[in-house]
């Protein structure tokens, strides 16, 4: 009765509540695994900013602007791209995806007697590169269940009672109480929406295998075409791997794609992009770090690998003619030659081979290699006196500590 006459208020005063989803309504929560290599454009066009919840029904009306969702997507997206830009209107001209978006309400059930809606919705987010050929589609659904608030009912019957003499201030009280709780609705339905897409981004494989192509296409020192050598079998088994924070090197261990690098050169990630000297790149898994040795294993899909062996040896013999390969400073399968210097044991009881060889940034990981017998005497691993004046202090993990770990991988 008292709902009857609200609607039949409404048809004569025509309240409408104008309104808009708060800018910081959705905070994102930090994901374990590492970033994505990306910078990631979110286009906020004016259709978007515009587009706003409506409904409406007995002369009254809601109008809650939906704008902000592209600010949700910005901070949740921020936790897994490495940048997230919010774009005004137009597509990122320098990020390598861009993303839209589309939110849907369809109205699916008006209780009469109580005032209750229900609505199905979905969001959805497409992701496309600088050509703007799509990547991946993601949507995610749920249903928004608005319940009309105990007080609308409270100010109906106060409405009622006073035979509307208190209508120019019950009803406007009743479209605030009801605009006021389809925003909070509306948020918590797009926070849960939101959520949705960034645990599906993250389980999307095709966004990390696009951050290896767009790297493996963008790496200023391109090997894929080379001269000739007589080290090219050696050079072949050398691998550039790449996180989000850098870039080292690694090589092949095996045919079947083990390859052995520093840990710290993966850091934390979970994957790392493993870029070849015949010009792929792959997807490459850490299946094993320690950090006490400073070495970890990757494990990349494929076989026929180039590879090299590991020396079987408790020390290398001082006055052996070494090589290192690596990319140091970004400039690919760089060979550097030099000797074994001395056999030592780093501060923390870790076997070394000392070498003036020369490694620099970007070598960490490559390995210090016997010109006599072709296999690996350690993996490179740093230089003393960096920013001294002392030269050819360079150290690699020696092969014995290299053996430990590799023996350890369940066979």
């Amino acid at each position: 009765m008292f709902l009857s006459l609200i609607v039949m208020i409404f048809l004569i005063t025509g309240c409408t509540y104008t309104g808009a989803i708060r800018d910081d309504f959705y905070a994102a929560t930090q994901k374990e695994s590492a970033k994505i290599n990306l910078t990631v454009g979110v286009v906020d066009t004016s259709k978007n900013k515009n587009k706003a919840f409506i409904f409406g029904g007995g002369g009254y009306s809601v109008d809650i602007k939906l704008g902000a969702i592209a600010n949700g997507l910005q901070s949740e997206l921020s936790t897994i791209f490495e940048k997230v830009i919010l774009t005004d209107g137009k597509r990122c001209s320098f990020c390598d995806l861009n993303v839209t978006y589309e939110s849907i309400w369809k109205n699916t059930l008006i209780n009469t007697t109580s005032g209750n809606l229900t609505f199905d919705t979905a969001l959805k987010v497409n992701f496309t590169d600088a050509k703007n050929t799509t990547i991946h589609n993601f949507v995610a659904t749920d249903t928004a269940m608005y319940n009309t608030p105990g007080s609308v009912h409270a100010l109906g019957f106060i409405t009622g009672f006073t035979l509307f003499a208190l209508s120019p201030i019950t009803i406007p009280a009743i479209t605030n109480v009801i605009g006021e709780h389809a925003e909070q609705v509306l948020e918590e339905t797009l926070k849960r929406q939101i959520s949705q897409i960034g645990e599906k981004v993250v389980l999307e494989p095709s966004l990390k295998e696009f951050s290896v192509k767009n790297w493996s296409n963008n790496t200023p020192d391109s090997a894929s075409q080379h001269v000739s050598s007589k080290y090219d079998d050696l050079m072949d088994a050398v691998t550039i791997i790449r996180t989000s924070s850098g870039f080292g090197s690694g090589f092949f261990i095996s045919k079947d794609g083990l390859i052995v690098t520093n840990a710290h050169v993966v850091g934390n990630n979970g994957n790392v992009s493993v870029k070849l000297r015949d010009g792929r790149t792959l997807l490459g898994d850490v299946v094993r770090r320690t950090e006490a040795f400073d070495l970890a294993i990757v494990k990349v899909k494929g076989s026929g690998f180039t590879w090299l062996m590991i020396e079987d040896a408790d020390e290398a013999p001082v006055g052996t003619d070494v090589i290192t390969i690596g990319t140091p400073k970004g400039l690919e399968w760089t060979v550097t030659k030099g000797i074994v210097s001395a056999n030592r044991k780093e501060v923390r009881g870790i076997n070394v081979v000392q070498t003036d060889a020369a490694i620099n940034a970007g070598n960490s990981g490559g390995p210090l290699i016997s010109l006599s017998s072709g296999k690996v005497l350690g993996v490179n691993a740093f230089t003393l006196f960096r920013n001294q004046q002392a030269q050819g202090l360079n150290f690699a993990v020696s092969s014995k500590e290299v053996a430990k770990i590799v023996n350890s991988l369940p066979r």
